[in-house]
């Protein structure tokens, strides 16, 4: 596994009022279900608002998604449940997906286990978006517009996952890849209303209040409404949304915390 730095600053994570109506007028006509109204999808993209700036140490964040082969040593030595990737014979250098949260969490505990040098832990939402996003406020990682030739979206017309290394000559504001696109990545944060904005309550708010888990970055087999850098998702329980993987931060350790 490769680790990239996130450098240290100030950065600008959200979505301004005119960034909500913009975003609606872009994809308002263009998503995957014609049956999202205007008004419901508003509502997903209100939860973004209000653009805010952050201060932010630097962190090292996993340059790709964590991949099929990355975890079959954790599976073997633990007897988790196998991911659905690996259950139907995904390639091993394609993201592994199908996992819950809390298989994510323990695969990170167990490579800090295998470690005595790191911590390894999801990264939070702020942190993903800022690896996202970058000092100049990308709309998508890859840049201010949307390319589908740039990310693994429906819209690429892959019809499944890719390498994790596939968009190697589109990569993030620090260097990662698919920060877009290929599978959903959960990060260790639940939903919460930013400061000076509401409380949307759309259909994940109606069926789990604000105990859910973000998912962030869009598939392959969704819209690429959902692969915006600022755009906060959740476990919506459909097909079409099962395809949800993760990546890793990396902690190290001070000398005096070493393993003896």
């Amino acid at each position: 596994m490769t680790f990239l730095t996130v450098p240290q600053g100030q950065y600008k994570i959200g979505t301004t009022l005119e960034g909500v109506r913009n975003c609606v007028k872009l994809w308002q006509s263009r998503l995957i279900n014609p049956c999202y109204g205007t008004k419901e999808f508003e509502q997903w993209i209100a939860k973004e608002f209000p653009a805010h700036v952050i201060e932010s140490v630097d962190f090292e964040l996993q340059e790709t998604l964590v991949s099929n082969a990355d975890v079959r040593a954790y599976i073997a030595d633990t007897g988790a449940e196998v991911p659905e990737s690996i259950a139907i014979d995904a390639p091993e250098d394609h993201p592994v997906w199908g996992v819950s949260i809390d298989w994510a969490k323990n695969y990170a505990l167990w490579m800090s286990e295998k470690d005595s040098s790191s911590i390894y832990r999801l990264p939070t939402e702020s942190e993903w978006e800022i690896a996202a996003r970058g000092s100049d406020f990308r709309e998508y990682p890859y840049g201010h517009h949307f390319n589908s030739q740039c990310a693994n979206t429906i819209e690429s017309g892959f019809g499944s996952t890719t390498a994790v290394d596939f968009f190697s000559s589109t990569p993030g504001p620090f260097g990662h890849l698919d920060l877009a696109g290929n599978v959903e990545e959960w990060v260790d944060s639940q939903y919460c209303v930013y400061a000076g904005g509401v409380t949307i309550e759309d259909d994940l708010y109606q069926r789990f209040g604000m105990n859910y888990f973000i998912l962030r970055g869009g598939s392959f087999a969704c819209g690429g409404d959902l692969s915006r850098s600022a755009r906060r998702h959740g476990p919506f329980p459909d097909p079409l949304f099962r395809f949800t993987g993760f990546r890793l931060v990396r902690e190290r350790k001070l000398v005096g915390e070493l393993s003896l």
